[in-house]
């Protein structure tokens, strides 16, 4: 390959460009091939992609064309401008900021570099910087005098900045991303909920709509749980008869609990949100087996077809709403609610507090 010109001279500043003419081994031209040009000294002269070389600093330099394996040089000499001898400065060096880089791969850092010469007073530049390992670390100027480092992988570089007559060198670290600290996980606050049920019938207790434990008749009970918030609800296990539940359905809820790990303690009785309910316990000193009705005639009149057989004492057969004038009404056995029929009515002064319970005997024969 031959380059031309072979030997150029341009003084520190100039430019000259250089062509590459390839042959193959017979000696015929090969046109429109890619040539790579590389300055073995970019102190001296550096050279572009198109074979444009620009003087730096005095001296000499071999530039090289290479295209396809096969490679030729020039040998370009650069004069100082203006005339001189074309000797360059000697002693002092570089001093680069930082002095020494730590990155993470795919970070980059900025770098500045000050020529100074061996009594400490600034010298000349420009500064040609160039990195002892690009994959690890590369570096490229944007100035006269300032570099980018690019940080590509694990390892250390060093960055050497020239300038006439002196350089120096910086040295690059590049460390392994260190993994996230993991946010330890808090312990779960536990909090304790204790249920006191005056009721006659147990009760289930929710928490966020959740069972999460039951309470028998007249008894107190606590469950644990740890959500963070804590909506504490009941609901009251109704008796069954034939497989079909008496009475009416209660059920209410507290409010919301904040998780702080403390105790808790709630209350169930008969007045739900205001609304009061009662419990007949009714006993039976008739001769024969009586058939019950609640609220008879009222909105909500309850015929649970509930018996209470000769001699049953204290019989428990569901909540029912209490009116001022709620009523128990007894029938005889079979007789589907119609004929004969006596009564309790106008209790409600009777009903016990929490539990609701009213005790009621009937002692006539319907």
């Amino acid at each position: 390959m031959a380059v031309s010109p072979d030997a150029p001279s341009i003084t520190v500043g100039q430019e000259v460009r250089l062509t590459a003419l390839v042959r193959d081994a017979s000696g015929a031209v090969l046109s429109d091939r890619a040539v790579a040009w590389v300055s073995r000294g970019p102190v001296i002269a550096t050279v572009s992609d198109a074979g444009l070389v620009r003087g730096i600093t005095p001296g000499t330099v071999t530039v090289e064309a290479i295209a396809e394996g096969i490679s030729g040089a020039a040998r370009v000499t650069v004069t100082p401008a203006g005339g001189g001898t074309g000797t360059p400065p000697t002693g002092g060096t570089v001093r680069l900021t930082p002095s020494t880089l730590r990155c993470l791969p795919g970070e980059s850092v900025s770098i500045s570099a000050a020529p100074v010469d061996a009594a400490g007073a600034a010298a000349p530049g420009p500064v040609i910087f160039s990195s002892s390992a690009p994959s690890v670390a590369s570096v490229a100027s944007t100035g006269v005098y300032d570099g980018i480092v690019r940080c590509a992988s694990v390892g250390s570089a060093v960055i050497t900045a020239a300038a006439p007559g002196r350089s120096g060198t910086a040295t690059v670290v590049v460390s392994a991303p260190q993994p996230p600290t993991p946010t330890p996980t808090p312990t779960p606050r536990t909090l304790t909920i204790a249920v006191t049920n005056q009721l006659l019938a147990p009760v289930n207790v929710t928490v966020n709509g959740t069972v999460v434990g039951s309470v028998p008749a007249q008894s107190t009970r606590q469950t644990t749980t740890t959500v963070a918030n804590a909506v504490v609800g009941w609901s009251l296990v109704r008796p069954v008869l034939g497989g079909q539940p008496l009475g009416v359905s209660m059920s209410g809820s507290f409010a919301s609990v904040t998780n702080t790990g403390q105790t808790v303690a709630f209350t169930v009785d008969n007045d739900v949100g205001g609304t009061p309910y009662f419990a007949p316990l009714v006993t039976n000193r008739t001769a024969t087996t009586l058939l019950l009705g609640v609220n008879m005639g009222l909105n909500s009149e309850n015929r649970c077809n509930c018996t209470a057989s000769v001699g049953a004492s204290r019989v428990f057969f569901g909540y029912y709403r209490l009116f001022s004038n709620s009523n128990v009404q007894a029938f005889r056995s079979g007789s589907g609610y119609v004929g004969r029929y006596t009564y309790f009515d106008g209790f409600s002064g009777l009903v016990q507090q929490g539990s609701g319970a009213i005790e009621l005997t009937f002692t006539l024969t319907p």
